[in-house]
């Protein structure tokens, strides 16, 4: 029988036990979504013991931005933190995955300074403008890339994570069909 400390490979990557860390808000980043001696800490601590760890959600876009000291990679400067963030991880020989977000109509108004946007306007929120709506695949899209570049494991299913949470999201927001509901949203 197979048991929760047995090793598993999941596609070419073994993982040492089947102890997962889910993604969780640890407000250990800076205001501007930089990694800090704290955040590092605390995954480390936790990493010892886990086969897979989960990291936080990084914003992509300061207007998706949820809490103040919420973990970003929406720009270039904040990739040598997450590398040294992903070397602290890997030196326990655990995985790990960076959950990359935008929280859309639910961001924060006192975080990102502006009322959020989403699918509809609602009493929270305004529409998204068509350009919005075409930056933000860019926007995840150079989000992975610097992912790749801070030297993380595995980054395969984070676009699709996130892609997948993003229709959901706009499908219980949205409150009408237009241009873009033949993508699912």
């Amino acid at each position: 029988m197979v048991g929760l400390l047995d090793p598993l490979v999941v596609k070419g990557v073994t993982l040492k036990n089947r102890i997962v860390m889910p993604p969780m808000q640890t407000g250990r980043a800076t205001t501007e979504g930089a990694v800090t001696d704290r955040l590092i800490n605390f995954y480390t601590r936790r990493s010892t013991s886990l086969g897979l760890l989960i990291i936080e959600h990084c914003y992509i876009s300061t207007q998706g931005r949820l809490s103040f000291k919420q973990m970003s990679i929406h720009e270039d400067a904040l990739v040598e933190g997450l590398k040294k963030l992903a070397r602290s991880i890997h030196k326990l020989h655990t995985p790990a995955i960076v959950q990359i977000s935008h929280a859309g109509a639910v961001a924060n108004k006192r975080v990102i300074g502006e009322q959020p946007a989403g699918p509809s306007a609602t009493r929270l929120s305004r529409e998204l403008m068509r350009d919005e709506i075409e930056e933000l695949p860019e926007e995840f899209a150079q989000a992975t890339e610097r992912i790749a570049r801070s030297a993380w494991l595995l980054t395969e299913s984070v676009l699709l994570t996130v892609i997948q949470q993003a229709q959901g999201q706009l499908r219980w927001l949205s409150e009408e069909q237009d241009a873009f509901s033949h993508y699912g949203c």
